[in-house]
């Protein structure tokens, strides 16, 4: 739909299967508005079973992983902590 102050939206979805015993929606869509400031942002979409998922050049994005951050990450993953497990290996 588009009303009369320029605000404008769109959307679609689809039924899909995420497991074998769960079915979901995933929605497509995207939506324009004229802010304050006389210009249009645009927000565009995905929502799924991954959550809202928001694209827009207005949007804030997180800075980049620390390095040091995903070698941690990669090491935890790579070398699970299981403190029984490791309790039982020192008796």
């Amino acid at each position: 739909y588009e009303l009369g102050d320029g605000s404008k939206a769109s959307q679609d979805g689809v039924l899909k299967q995420i497991s074998p015993q769960h079915d979901g929606e995933a929605i497509e869509g995207k939506f324009a508005f004229i802010a304050d400031d006389g210009k249009e942002y645009v927000v565009a979409y995905v929502a799924d079973e991954n959550g809202y998922q928001p694209v827009g050049d207005h949007l804030p994005t997180p800075p980049p992983v620390p390095e040091s951050v995903l070698k941690t990450l990669k090491y935890l993953e790579e070398h699970p902590y299981h403190p029984e497990a490791d309790k039982k290996k020192r008796n």
